[in-house]
């Protein structure tokens, strides 16, 4: 009986790919949000990131990018857009999220402004305020 000689099947060529980073922060005046994890899915698989840059290699082609922070109710942040990858190249976007829950994060393609900021800014002010108030109320029932 001759042996055969067994030619391995030719591997198909890599689809071409491209990188994918996102650049994620939050504001100094939601300091909560630095325990939790931002919640990142491209073309419906999810992940879970840690703050700050995340490369992700993908395919060449438009991706559905959604990203939101992990854990607040009703999707703290959310944002989604459709964001193009070339075969060899790097596409870098940045996520903010709000300041303030129930608002939309933003995404783009440079550093991206705080939603909600100016009203997170009145309310911690107004908060200081009734605290002066109280403390000027209790001091001068105390001395009066």
């Amino acid at each position: 009986m001759r042996l055969r000689t067994v030619v391995p099947a030719p591997e198909p060529s890599p689809e071409p790919s491209g990188r994918l980073v996102i650049d994620s922060s939050y504001c100094r005046l939601s300091p909560h949000l630095g325990a939790r994890k931002v919640a990142v899915s491209v073309d419906g698989l999810p992940w879970r990131f840690a703050w700050g840059r995340t490369p992700i290699d993908l395919p060449a082609g438009r991706h559905l990018v959604e990203i939101e922070v992990e854990g607040g109710r009703n999707g703290w942040g959310h944002v989604a857009d459709a964001v193009p990858v070339a075969a060899g190249h790097t596409v870098e976007v940045f996520y903010r999220a709000p300041a303030l829950p129930r608002l939309a994060g933003s995404l783009g393609p440079a550093r991206q402004r705080t939603a909600g900021f100016p009203v997170c800014v009145a309310l911690l002010a107004l908060g200081g305020l009734a605290v002066l108030a109280l403390l000027v109320a209790a001091l001068v029932l105390l001395v009066g």
